[in-house]
């Protein structure tokens, strides 16, 4: 339920020379990480634009929970719309267990919410509003 967010470039850096300095010294020095998490929020907009190398792939597997009024993302894959959204937008990722509750403004029918994933073509436009599964709660 919630985001770990990475460093930058300049931490990728930093890691990799520590990386060598410890593969040349017996026994390896100690890899000092910086790690950031926080909550996801309730719900979120995602705006997908058909374009691009992947335009005609989101890169979702779903399930379509029509009795939840909700399309289910059960998988995200490496390629796709939804994999370079997610590159871009490290605070409103989407994950596996995350529920599209519209898509543009069609909510509540979980067919026509897909046939409309279907239907936009080269160009188009897809605003999902997701919402994250409930946090377990932790005692």
């Amino acid at each position: 339920g919630s985001c770990i967010g990475s460093g930058g470039a300049a931490d990728a850096d930093a890691a990799a020379g520590d990386a060598a300095v410890n593969s040349a010294v017996e026994p390896p020095l100690p890899i000092h990480l910086s790690l950031a998490v926080w909550p996801r929020p309730s719900g979120f907009s995602v705006i997908l634009r058909r374009q691009g190398l992947h335009w005609r792939r989101l890169g979702l597997s779903v399930a379509l929970r029509q009795d939840k009024r909700c399309i289910l993302i059960a998988a995200v894959h490496e390629a796709g719309l939804a994999a370079e959204w997610n590159l871009q937008n490290n605070q409103f990722c989407l994950c596996s267990g995350d529920r599209v509750l519209a898509v543009n403004e069609v909510q509540g029918d979980v067919f026509r919410m897909y046939a409309l994933v279907q239907a936009t073509s080269l160009g188009g436009v897809l605003r999902l509003h997701v919402e994250p599964p409930p946090r377990a709660v932790v005692p």
